[in-house]
């Protein structure tokens, strides 16, 4: 597996994101059949206009308004949130990266995004076997540090079932499923860096066979587990998680 970044101008509110994607992956046009693409979240927030005033609103009224479940105000000015199935500091609002000062939102819908974004790539370049992440940064429980995550993803089997299969000594696995999509988010990120490198683009080619199942369509939501009324009974930590799942947003 090799892992180009790109790097690129300065992308700014409201500037075009396809001339912007075409223009930069028109040199690596070649390696792109049978690639994934990594695109920074944020570019994303910038084309689609979802920089927003801290004057209009406080952050925490910002963060409780995109929230989809709302846990309350944690550690270092942050608020705990869960947002596209995530675990995300302050639902992605992003105050570091914008010129202004203004609060970056995530995209509004952010699997639709990427979705426009590879359905865009693919007929541009004649594209068959294709790959599109969304992605962006979150932290873990008892880590320091943050890793890349996809916020979303399309063309390409997000999960991996191996239930049913047989392991190395030919027992029934019961529950192993791997996440393909933050796998390689986190990989792409590694590279593209979180501070000041100017790399929102990493381009990851030459996958092992059999480690992506390329298809049409966002499939992201296979790796959701079912939120019911802002709580998620079947998931394997939801014991330890309920006694902190007691301010949902109302969504």
């Amino acid at each position: 597996m090799k892992i180009r970044t790109l790097t690129t101008p300065i992308f700014r509110s409201g500037s075009s994101l396809p001339d912007f994607l075409t223009g930069a992956l028109a040199p690596v046009a070649e390696h792109l059949e049978g690639a994934v693409l990594c695109v920074t979240s944020k570019i994303v927030s910038l084309a689609e206009n979802r920089v927003v005033s801290s004057r209009e609103k406080s952050k925490t009224e910002w963060v409780k308004s995109e929230a989809d479940v709302y846990l309350g105000e944690v550690g270092y000015g942050s608020h705990l949130t869960v947002k596209e199935n995530l675990f995300l500091a302050s639902a992605g609002l992003d105050e570091s990266n914008s010129e202004t000062g203004e609060f970056i939102l995530l995209p509004e819908d952010p699997n639709r995004s990427a979705l426009e974004v590879h359905r865009l790539l693919v007929r541009h370049f004649g594209l068959r076997r294709f790959g599109v992440i969304l992605t962006d940064s979150h932290t873990s429980f008892l880590r320091y540090g943050v890793t890349g995550v996809a916020l979303a993803s399309a063309g390409f089997q997000a999960l991996r079932d191996h239930v049913g299969e047989a392991d190395l000594f030919g027992r029934p696995l019961k529950m192993t499923k791997v996440n393909v999509a933050d796998g390689l988010a986190a990989a792409g990120v590694l590279m593209m860096g979180e501070a000041r490198e100017k790399t929102p683009l990493a381009l990851i080619n030459e996958l092992p066979n059999g480690t992506i199942e390329f298809r049409e369509g966002s499939l992201q939501q296979a790796l959701y587990v079912p939120c019911e009324n802002g709580e998620f009974p079947s998931d394997l930590y939801w014991p330890f998680l309920r006694p902190g799942f007691h301010r949902p947003s109302g969504k």
